[in-house]
């Protein structure tokens, strides 16, 4: 399953295991010091912005480019000691997947931030010494509009891509098979399981695959 997809996958997922643990480490000692020394004006208020320019604060700006590096770093190694031909799609695409589930879970931050002053306006309003005025909460909605727009364009383009991803990671499994046929057609039922397990297992990869990624997204963002 993953051999048909994957470069190498025996040192493969434990140089990514390994990658990612060096970024973390890296970015969680003294990510915030190197982005300063390239510019970013990074602060803890970034964290609590409320609105869209949360998704292009100093702080998240400077995240996506490090991320950015590590990936293409990665990748680039790897395509070039071990090339593969689904080695766009299983590095790549796999790394805008987990940007774009990364993503949808900072929009549950911006819109976390936006609760609180819209519903401590609405306890003022409440107030028999209210100053909220209905502009004030006008334009609190208005931003939870546009912030709700956003995760529905980034929730239609991560499942585009998702389909497309398994689809591929289908077809490939198909092809490892298919270049395996004269050695499994012995076995009884091979090409309907062949049909029938890529099937299934593109399916769990679908949902549980990314809902895993999320979950675990989720918990470290809050």
């Amino acid at each position: 399953m993953f051999a048909s997809f994957f470069p190498n996958p025996r040192l493969f997922f434990p140089a990514l295991i390994l990658w990612s643990a060096i970024s973390v480490a890296i970015w969680y000692s003294v990510g915030a010091d190197i982005g300063i020394y390239f510019g970013f004006n990074i602060v803890e208020a970034d964290a609590q912005i409320v609105g869209l320019h949360y998704f292009w604060s100093q702080s998240f700006l400077w995240f996506d480019l490090y991320f950015l590096f590590f990936v293409v770093v990665f990748a680039a190694l790897w395509m070039w000691a071990f090339p593969h031909k689904w080695q766009l799609w299983s590095i790549l695409v796999s790394s805008f997947i987990l940007f774009s589930t990364y993503f949808s879970v900072q929009v549950s931050v911006a819109l976390n931030n936006w609760r609180r002053p819209f519903f401590d306006s609405i306890q003022n309003a409440l107030s028999d010494s209210s100053t909220t005025t209905a502009a004030d909460l006008y334009s609190l909605m208005l931003i939870f509009l546009k912030i709700a727009f956003m995760w529905i364009g980034v929730y239609v383009v991560t499942k585009f891509v998702v389909s497309h991803y398994i689809f591929r990671w289908r077809t490939a499994m198909n092809d490892y098979y298919m270049s395996k046929w004269k050695q499994v057609r012995v076995i009884e039922g091979a090409s309907q399981r062949v049909q029938e397990d890529t099937m299934r297992f593109a399916n769990i990869m679908e949902h549980l695959g990314v809902n895993m990624v999320d979950s675990v997204m989720t918990l470290f963002a809050f």
